[in-house]
């Protein structure tokens, strides 16, 4: 599960760095920048937490913890793969 979280930290990552132009005037594009970096930076722990509720839910239904990673993996994943793809 770890893999999935870094694959999707690093997307998000990337595509900042890809989509962000530094160079841009307008006041209305630095705040928005400004706030997805903010966003960004924050995302390790959202996700975190995320995964502890998915965890939780996992146990009290009485899922396998196998299935409940890979699952949640997967969800990991695709996240990742949705943001790649909006070049």
């Amino acid at each position: 599960m770890e893999c999935a979280k870094n694959l999707l930290l690093d997307c998000c990552q990337s595509a900042l760095k890809e989509y962000v132009y530094e160079d841009e005037k307008s006041e209305s594009y630095k705040e928005l920048t400004t706030v997805a970096k903010q966003k960004v930076s924050t995302l390790p722990i959202v996700i975190g937490k995320w995964i502890k509720a998915r965890e939780s839910w996992a146990n009290e239904t009485n899922e396998l913890e196998e299935r409940h990673e890979k699952n949640t993996s997967e969800v990991l994943v695709r996240l990742s793969i949705l943001i790649s793809s909006l070049r």
